[in-house]
């Protein structure tokens, strides 16, 4: 990070210094198999308004049937700040003659794609680990051994790290539940 008055960085695969929006998908297979979907990822991190730690401004998490991620099937998306829609949301690609009825008061269809769907505040969002979990739960991929311990304990980190977030933005309300319930 440089001392620029706001430090980030992006993080995922085959993103670089020259290119900061990476369309590359991260074949989902543990065979050799041609895989039929793939998981892109990408996360834009900076430094707190302390400079003190490192937070998630936005993320991307794409389901998708081609490794250049065309062919979406879905998104999660995460956009601190975001005003005119949902920070956490889910965006499906996909359509129904049932959404194709639902329309807007100016008359225009509504795409199910282009329609944010909240998944949860900012602290407590969906993470990789249940994206993953989804995947092998409805057997769209097929899990290594261990699987879900793995997922288990990626989901309890992400947690913690978010209820601590929540704890140094709210250390009142954190407190009184703590003398609540007889633990101070």
């Amino acid at each position: 990070m440089s001392d620029h008055p706001h430090p980030r960085a992006v993080v995922g695969p085959g993103i670089s210094k020259r290119q900061l929006d990476s369309r590359v998908g991260i074949p989902l297979t543990i065979d050799k198999k041609a895989p039929r979907l793939y998981l892109g990822i990408s996360f834009r991190l900076e430094a707190d308004e302390f400079r003190k730690y490192l937070m998630v401004t936005s993320s991307v998490q794409v389901l998708s049937l081609a490794g250049d991620l065309s062919g979406e099937l879905l998104h999660y998306d995460y956009e601190r700040g975001k005003g005119d829609y949902p920070e956490a949301h889910v965006q499906v690609c996909a359509s129904s003659q049932e959404w194709a009825k639902v329309r807007r008061v100016d008359g225009q269809s509504r795409v199910l794609k282009r329609l944010h769907l909240p998944v949860g505040p900012r602290r407590f969002r969906p993470s990789l680990e249940d994206l993953i979990e989804f995947l092998v739960v409805e057997k769209l991929v097929v899990g290594r051994a261990g699987w879900e311990d793995v997922v288990r304990s990626g989901r309890e980190s992400f947690r913690k790290k978010q209820l601590r977030a929540a704890i140094r933005r709210d250390p009142g309300t954190a407190l009184q539940v703590l003398r609540d319930e007889g633990h101070i």
